[in-house]
């Protein structure tokens, strides 16, 4: 993916995050880490954390995180 490309596409998660509505509403931070934060001109992803509220629509989630993060290799 092009740096290009990958702001094109945070920036456009920003947008819809600002209009707001359920679930958007819920999201309280963003946080962008890794490959595209370093500057690397073509990144092979966007890493994100994003940090949310729940409420009493919100299905219910896990908090275990995924289990390939845990086990893939360092690049």
């Amino acid at each position: 993916m092009k740096g290009e490309r990958a702001t094109s596409l945070l920036n456009d998660m920003l947008d819809r995050l600002e209009e707001g509505g359920w679930p958007l509403d819920l999201v309280d931070e963003i946080l962008v880490f890794g490959s595209y934060t370093r500057g690397a001109l073509n990144p092979s992803d966007v890493d994100l954390v994003v940090e949310h509220r729940t409420d009493d629509r919100s299905p219910p989630s896990s908090s275990t995180p995924c289990p390939t993060a845990a086990t893939s290799p360092p690049r």
